[in-house]
């Protein structure tokens, strides 16, 4: 399963089932080398809530 698979079924599983108000999101480091703006090993996921927030790898 490719990385980019999980990624797509994490982030449904969590608009399904997380708290409303809620955000999660896809941070697109892959090849940030050398791009403005773009840091490498950065996770790969976000999330945002109003009591919550933190990274996913």
């Amino acid at each position: 399963m490719k990385e980019s698979q999980i990624h797509k079924a994490v982030v449904a599983h969590w608009r399904a089932l997380a708290v409303p108000g809620t955000f999660i999101g896809t941070i697109p480091n892959m090849g940030a080398t050398g791009q403005h703006g773009l840091t490498e090993s950065l996770q790969d996921l976000i999330f945002i809530g109003p009591k919550l927030h933190g990274y996913l790898d």
